[in-house]
């Protein structure tokens, strides 16, 4: 397991850029918040504020999707 926080902090700048590119992953957001409670690390706010963000978008996507295609959702389940 590789810890993240070592990553944004190295000297090797190609390094902490790929940490910086790790950051835009959204997965990688859900995925700290199960890791970091199992590591024994407090879970930083950031990753449940971008968690929180994209749970709020996604359901109002599917909210607008499904009032567009209602009657057709039969059809695709």
């Amino acid at each position: 397991m590789w810890n993240y926080d070592e990553f944004k902090t190295n000297p090797n700048p190609v390094i902490a850029e790929r940490a910086q590119l790790a950051e835009v992953n959204p997965f990688m957001h859900f995925l700290e918040i199960i890791r970091q409670p199992m590591l024994g690390s407090p879970i930083v706010w950031h990753h449940w504020l971008v968690v929180g963000v994209i749970t709020v978008v996604g359901w109002a996507l599917a909210l607008i999707v499904l009032r567009n295609y209602r009657a057709r959702v039969s059809y695709w389940v």
